[in-house]
């Protein structure tokens, strides 16, 4: 429980875990907003901050150098860890529905002294969510893979809400599919039944952030690498973290500033002088958080479309 509730106060609905887990199978598919969720660790996320859009590791390396970025693949899985080209992605990727679980716990950070990675006392999570039907309607942007919403087909529950709501009866379908069939569309779910796909796995009770429901913004006809504009979404910091992250902001100024023209001709953003609360500040949407994680944070967010509006100005 949040520290700062007091036994015996009631607790608010922005804190209250339960309720938020609850709800967030609950609830009717007209009162959540299904969000794409991006998340990064620390160095990643506070230089997506600096540079103002969410970029492909591929762009930032042919751009900056492999050095630049730290991949999961090139950087975190190697041993001792040094990012090369290789591991590198040329999508961006996010979970439609919930926290990807491989980015949702604090940053790990390379240890030389005891050889191993290692918690960081600070780091995150962090990450940007954006309005999930609206993503999926980008030409460049596809289902990865889904979460066995055929393996439910012949639970009670499944049929129970096929029956309830219209935008489910299409997956009766499954029944009429053979094995291969519904192996084949179980893997990569078609577009246009994806958003009620996520929704029914997730009144289902079965969304649960592992390599679930993933979505990849890919290149353009024209071999451009995908961009997303941070001021396009909602920034997810801690708040417990606010004043330690304005510090990580400004030490990560300091650290890039000799690439500073490289940068500005890259990507058209001056950091000479920057300082930290200017880069926070040009932000609007900025959620900090104040759950214990960030995996309750995007289900509240998900579960209280008035809230998303809210810090989006609308």
């Amino acid at each position: 429980m949040n520290e700062s509730i007091k036994i015996g106060e009631q607790i608010p609905d922005e804190l209250n875990i339960e309720k938020i887990e609850r709800e967030f199978v609950e609830l009717p598919p007209d009162k959540v907003e299904l969000l794409a969720v991006n998340l990064a660790r620390t160095e990643g996320f506070t230089r997506s901050l600096i540079i103002g859009k969410v970029l492909t590791s591929q762009e930032l390396a042919d751009k900056m150098g492999s050095q630049f970025v730290k991949s999961h693949r090139g950087y975190y899985m190697s041993h001792p860890p040094r990012q090369t080209y290789h591991g590198l992605n040329s999508n961006i990727s996010f979970n439609l529905g919930r926290e990807q679980n491989l980015y949702a716990k604090p940053t790990m950070e390379w240890n030389e002294e005891t050889d191993k990675f290692e918690r960081d006392d600070f780091g995150g999570p962090y990450g940007s969510v954006y309005i999930g039907k609206d993503l999926l309607k980008n030409l460049n942007v596809t289902p990865s893979w889904g979460a066995n919403l055929v393996g439910q087909r012949k639970s009670n529950e499944f049929k129970k809400l096929a029956e309830k709501y219209p935008q489910f009866k299409k997956f009766e379908k499954f029944n009429q599919m053979n094995s291969e069939e519904r192996f084949d569309y179980d893997c990569k779910p078609p577009k246009e039944d994806f958003y009620d796909y996520v929704q029914f796995m997730r009144m289902l009770g079965k969304l649960h952030g592992s390599d679930q429901c993933e979505i990849n913004y890919n290149k353009s006809e024209s071999d451009e690498f995908p961009k997303v504009d941070l001021e396009d979404g909602i920034i997810l910091i801690p708040n417990i973290e606010r004043e330690e992250f304005l510090d990580q902001i400004q030490a990560e100024l300091e650290l890039i500033l000799p690439v500073a023209d490289k940068i500005k001709e890259s990507f058209g953003v001056d950091i000479s002088g920057l300082e930290a609360e200017a880069v926070i500040g040009r932000f609007e949407s900025i959620y900090w958080y104040p759950q214990d994680d960030i995996a309750h944070a995007v289900q509240y967010l998900t579960t209280h479309p008035e809230v998303i509006r809210e810090i989006r100005g609308e």
